[in-house]
């Protein structure tokens, strides 16, 4: 049978829970969707490109909001059908009881991440000297209160938004009176000859410019307006007529959308180039299918919102109006210009910090040197352009702006009113097309350092697009059953994903993969180290470059003084311990030491262990040139020696601190039981049962690691293993409930205080399972069936942390690989189950997790399945994608279910495939490997120089083995275990095979 008919054979035995309400209203409400009239072009070159490669378009796991499909280069696309402005089922849940049906999806490259929306609109983000929207969306006319709350929220942002307009007026009566500080009057525009300046130059002090209106005409950009000399129409689907016709796609590396209205056809792409460019290209093209010539007036527009993203640990409900205002505030702190660079045709915007100025109030945490905001014109030269949002989008509003009702002329007047926001960047194009002809395009919006002058001549007349399709296929991990389609677009989704959510730290001068979600996009923190972590390890294999940057940032985290790792990083240079509540996390030394040691099995990349030097982390007020770095080995010896510091736990466990995998764990255990759990107490001595069945596994790896270079560090990490913390875990199993308890906490009076003596936690299950322990208790039978049973059976979407509770992708896939040691079919199964295509057939209507997802989900039977969390600190459901946890775990169990990982021996990779097919094909940039019965081959391409040995573990029965090296025959020696030792230059692609009977 097919593996994709088993995953719809038990998807389909499961009841799938509907939103029941919802369901109904769009029984009564609901209307045909719009569809293009020309279908979508290039599937004749598919059948063409390698099978094992490329997915055959298969439509799995769709959901009830479009299809997926295939693009014209075999590449995964999801087709967005919904017209989401009817249909009740594009609503979600959210914590500002808001009718939001906005659903986005990530493009990017090594720089840059932006947001493209059903909508149409598409957001720019940046993190190079902290966080940063360059065009923030924050117009929010049009979306209804839903609930109580959504009315407070709605009542809440009409008072921000009136005193904003109130305080402006009243600061716009100061200007005109001159009742300001001389030399901040308006200037004049300069003479004809020159580049025209617009500026805008608010009061000195920044208390009195603080007008938090900046969300009025703030509509983000990334589409335009379209005028045939009697009517004007935007291509954004959120404000174009009722009766055009539509097509929106996601697809990897790019938002495309086209439009047909009134016989005018536009079609338009808006794409990342790939690399570390920090700006989009967007390309227009604009057909005439009406049968006499007609002359068009097209408007490209980009708004410029900048909203800093100073770190807001609360986010939820009514409280985000405000929080959205204090970030707009930061803009006063700064006067701003608008010019016209014509020797480019750019518009370009600048910050410029102001006296009196509160930055030292926020050491590291705002950037006092915002990059410039441009918009570029890459095509023909431009009619006209505007840069006054009032004077442009008027009475007309979104839908009909007043400029684009008949040609204007240039606007390059200072804005009249003040606003902390009063750009937009518009380009106007006057087209002639007779019957059938078409005109293309191009755009360019980003960013660029102050000072540093545009150069995007490489854009012009070049096929930037195609060379980005074409660096995202060599880039991308595929894997081929040669059955299962929705495997084979997923993992290569995932890679993407993984990828293009990459971001550069100039503080640090790393690259590095966000957390992303809410906690990044809605609260401004980085974090948590252990996500990094988990990030570079699939990110070791797909792109082992960025993996070492991003273990090189989490190094250079560590503070000098206390030998530490933060809770989380923001700004240029900042660190946070969330308000205090994750102060003193215990676990994060340990996911250093598994991503390192990961790092250094896969690549051999000893130079890097031994000769590169990291500096430990200093504060923003500190030069991070003038203090040398030490060696990544002395940073192990560090983590170590952090480490030791925790092992005094109750019962021989490792502390617990303020929290482990579960960052609430003493805190919320302590609240709700106040008379009980203390939390210092907790904090001085409790036990973290996850932190030590962790550390059973990883610190005999990391020794392995390290012992060629120091002996005694490696002796003392197996000790600490073997002889502390192995025994310790042991005496947390509870044979008649059949699981490992979850943590002990501390009472008022220094007693233990059980956790998970009553209810399973499968957070304190995965790791016996996969370091062997709970098979050297001879306890993984009981254990396996027990979380199968309890907690997997009964969730067609994989295994919730705690029944009918939350399913955590950075938990539910490592019991993947726990599977994996026994139970190959069980970790088939697992890696299954926790697809998008599982959980959109389960719950159709819930758009998250159909193309990206949160960190986690409810699971079948919970209040709200299918749905996620929020807590009165992080509303995830307001920001339900993006996570990088989905993406990175899903490669991590792929690659564990395949049988790759790190050896015991700590000299390279054991591959030992054991699940469920027997053939399949994967290839990522650093090891491609096609397994069949009787034979594994494959491809090691080295990312540096270096030796790696290939530990080929046979089936019991194999005989006559044969073994060659870039067709070199070798002696096996053994019929259990073919060892291949591989010595490399960087960037060798050296080929391997072992066959057998």
């Amino acid at each position: 049978m097919k593996s994709s008919d088993i995953r719809s054979a038990f998807l389909k035995a499961a009841d799938i829970p509907e939103l029941a309400l919802i369901h109904r209203l769009t029984w009564r409400f609901w209307t045909r969707q719009n569809r293009l009239k020309t279908p979508p072009t290039g599937r004749a070159f598919i059948q063409s490109i390698d099978p094992q490669r490329f997915a055959p378009d298969n439509e799995e796991g769709s959901g009830s909001f479009g299809r997926w499909g295939i693009d014209a280069e075999g590449l995964p696309v999801y087709v967005y059908d919904m017209n989401q402005r009817r249909d009740l089922r594009a609503y979600y849940i959210n914590s500002e009881g808001l009718d939001r049906r906005d659903h986005w999806h990530q493009i990017g490259n090594d720089r840059l991440t932006a947001l493209a929306s059903n909508d149409g609109v598409v957001q720019v983000y940046l993190a190079t000297r902290g966080g940063i929207f360059l065009n923030h969306l924050a117009a929010y006319g049009g979306i209804r209160p839903r609930t109580l709350v959504g009315y407070l929220d709605a009542l809440l942002r009409f008072v921000v938004r009136v005193y904003g307009i109130l305080r402006g007026y009243w600061v716009k009566f100061r200007t005109q009176n001159k009742i300001m500080p001389r030399g901040q009057e308006a200037k004049h525009l300069p003479n004809q000859g020159e580049p025209p300046i617009i500026p805008y130059a608010p009061p000195e002090n920044g208390t009195e410019a603080q007008e938090v209106d900046s969300a009025r005409f703030a509509y983000s950009g990334g589409f335009g307006y379209l005028n045939d000399g009697s009517v004007t129409w935007s291509t954004a689907f959120r404000y174009s007529p009722e009766d055009a016709d539509t097509r929106r796609v996601f697809g990897i590396g790019y938002f495309e959308t086209e439009m047909l209205y009134r016989d005018i056809h536009q079609k338009r792409r808006v794409y990342a180039p790939y690399g570390d460019d920090a700006h989009l290209l967007a390309d227009v093209e604009i057909e005439n299918r009406r049968q006499t010539a007609v002359d068009v007036h097209y408007y490209e527009y980009w708004d410029v919102n900048v909203q800093q993203m100073q770190v807001q640990w609360i986010r939820t409900g009514v409280v985000a109006p405000l929080r959205d205002s204090q970030r707009a505030a930061i803009n006063s702190w700064f006067s701003q210009e608008m010019q016209l660079e014509t020797g480019s045709q750019a518009l370009r915007f600048r910050q410029k910090v102001r006296n009196n100025h509160p930055f030292d109030r926020f050491p590291g945490e705002i950037d006092e040197a915002p990059p410039d905001i441009f918009l570029a014109n890459l095509s023909q030269p431009i009619a006209a352009y505007y840069t006054d949002k009032d004077e442009f989008f008027g009475e007309g509003g979104v839908t009909q702006p007043d400029c684009s009702q008949f040609p204007r002329a240039s606007i390059a007047e200072a804005p009249n009113r003040v606003d902390s926001m009063p750009y937009c960047m518009i380009f106007r194009h006057d087209l002639h097309l007779e019957a059938g002809a078409s005109q293309h395009l191009r755009y360019a919006y980003g960013a660029v350092e102050p000072g540093v002058p545009l150069d995007l001549s490489r854009y012009k007349g070049a096929e930037p697009f195609t060379q980005t399709l074409q660096s995202w296929k060599d880039h991308l991990l595929y894997f081929s059953t040669g059955c299962d389609p929705v495997l084979q677009r997923e993992m290569s989704w995932h890679a993407y994903n993984l990828l293009s959510a990459t971001l550069f730290s100039q503080y640090y001068n790393q690259h590095y993969t966000p957390q992303g979600s809410a906690y990044l996009y809605l609260e401004g923190a980085e974090g948590v180290p252990r996500d990094l972590c988990l990030f570079a390890m699939p990110m070791v294999y797909i792109r082992p470059d960025l993996a070492r940057q991003a273990l090189s940032l989490i190094m250079s985290l560590r503070n000098k003084q206390t030998g530490a790792l933060p809770y989380g990083f923001l700004g240029h240079g900042a660190q946070t311990d969330a308000l205090g509540v994750h102060a003193q996390p215990s676990d994060l030394d340990l996911f250093f030491l598994l991503a390192i040691s990961e790092y250094l099995a896969a690549t051999g990349d000893t130079d890097f262990l031994l000769n590169t030097k990291v500096p430990l982390y200093l504060a923003p007020d500190q030069d991070p040139g003038k203090t040398p770095g030490i060696s990544v080995l002395d940073h192990i010896r560090l983590a170590v020696q952090h480490l030791d510091s925790l092992t005094d736990g109750t019962r021989g466990l490792l502390k617990i601190g303020d929290g482990d995998w579960d960052d609430s764990i003493v805190l919320q255990t302590a609240l709700e039981n106040v008379l009980q759990v203390s939390i210092d107490n907790t904090k001085r001595s409790g036990g973290s049962i996850p932190n030590s069945q962790m550390a059973v596994y990883v610190l005999p790896l990391a020794a392995a690691i390290v012992e060629p270079y120091d002996g005694p560090l490696a002796a003392h990490l197996r000790d600490l293993a073997a002889n502390k913390l192995a025994p310790a875990v042991k005496d947390q199993w509870d044979a008649g409930q059949g699981w490992f308890h979850r943590a002990i906490l501390k009472d008022y009076a220094d007693n233990d205080v059980v956790i998970g003596d009553h209810h399973l936690s499968l957070e304190s299950q995965v790791w016996p399972l996969i370091s062997g322990q709970a098979s050297e208790m001879n306890v993984e039978a009981q254990l396996i069936e027990t979380v199968k049973t309890v907690l997997d059976d009964p969730s067609p979407t994989g295994a919730p942390v705690e029944v009918k509770g939350l399913i955590w992708a950075a938990v539910s896939q490592l019991l993947t690989w726990g599977y994996r040691r026994s139970r190959p079919d069980l970790a088939w199964r697992s890696l299954n189950r926790n697809t998008f295509a599982a959980h959109a057939t389960a719950f159709p209507n819930v758009w998250f997790n159909l193309w990206s997802g949160p960190d986690s989900l409810f699971c079948k039977g919970a209040p709200n399945a299918g749905g996620t969390w929020s807590s009165p600190i992080t509303p995830m459901t307001d920001f339900p994608v993006m996570n990088a946890n989905q993406d990175a775990m899903a490669l991590l169990a792929l690659l564990r279910v395949c049988g790759v990982e790190p050896s015991k021996r700590g000299d390279g990779l054991d591959i030992m495939p054991k699940a469920p097919p027997e053939r399949y094909a994967l290839e990522t940039q650093l090891l491609s490997l096609d397994v069949a019965s009787g034979r594994i081959a494959g491809s090691y391409r080295a990312f540096t120089n270096g030796k790696c040995t290939l530990h080929i573990h046979l089936p019991d029965g194999a005989a006559a083995v044969n073994a060659t090296i870039d067709g070199q025959m070798l002696n096996p020696g053994s019929t259990s275990q073919v060892d291949l030792l591989l010595s490399f230059a960087a960037h060798q692609k050296v080929a391997f095979e072992v066959s057998w009977q």
